[in-house]
């Protein structure tokens, strides 16, 4: 029996974006542009483009700013007919918990996570579709599936890795990091039972992930193409030499 795709993604973009001043001292970091178009806009097109119908965005840091040009933008229909919705954090509550407080409108099902300053070429080289499709032949165990981008195609993102992907798919964080040959791709699909009955209010996904793992539940995809973290000035200008390097579709 396969699992059922997610219809709802949640956007984390509540951040401050302290690696990217002086430039989040007057601006969200989600509405950074990279080649030209703001990253919150770049993942909001990439989960309407793989069929999900409904994107809650979490908020924080410029508040405000960052919903209404959302908002305006969803209304020249520049996402399609995705339904965008908003999650305000007045505290920061970290990955888990900011996923936690927006369970009211997530709801029960799977969840598509995307941290909004993870850069790839998705109109060229999709991550979000097949990750989707992967996630509906995981083991009824599974309950959690990563992207992954192996340490050698990360733009010099960091030296080591998050994890060591098992011959089965399972991930592994045992042994020297130094060993460790995928990272996280900022992205992935996640069942909600273990974020909903976290204690803590503020917590990382970190934590989440290690109570999966120990079920041997957290699972691995490895993207195929090129991928960098946007998240310093550094990487930054590496993200748009990321874009500029792949021919756009046409």
């Amino acid at each position: 029996m396969s699992k059922p795709a997610p219809r709802v993604a949640m956007i984390l973009a509540a951040g401050l974006g302290t690696r990217l001043r002086p430039i989040t001292e007057s601006c969200p970091k989600p509405l950074v542009a990279v080649g030209g178009v703001p990253m919150i806009f770049r993942a909001l097109q990439a989960v309407e483009a793989a069929g999900v119908a409904r994107a809650v965005v979490n908020t924080h840091h410029f508040a405000e700013r960052l919903t209404a040009e959302v908002t305006l933008a969803q209304q020249q229909g520049k996402f399609g007919k995705l339904e965008i919705v908003f999650s305000h954090e007045p505290e920061l509550l970290e990955t888990g918990g900011g996923i936690k407080h927006a369970l009211p409108l997530l709801g029960t099902g799977p969840v598509l996570v995307i941290n909004s300053d993870a850069v790839w070429p998705e109109s060229q080289i999709p991550l979000l579709a097949p990750l989707c499709a992967a996630w509906e032949h995981q083991p009824p165990h599974a309950q959690a599936l990563l992207a992954l981008v192996s340490t050698a195609r990360t733009q010099a993102f960091q030296p080591s890795g998050d994890f060591l992907l098992e011959e089965d798919g399972t991930l592994n964080r045992d042994g020297d990091r130094a060993d460790f040959d995928y990272i996280y791709a900022g992205a992935h699909i996640t069942e909600t039972e273990k974020l909903a009955a976290f204690g803590l209010p503020k917590f990382s996904l970190n934590l989440v992930w290690e109570a999966m793992r120990a079920e041997h539940g957290l699972k691995g995809w490895v993207y195929p193409g090129p991928w960098c973290e946007m998240g310093t000035l550094a990487g930054l200008k590496r993200a748009e030499e990321l874009l500029a390097s792949v021919p756009e579709v046409r």
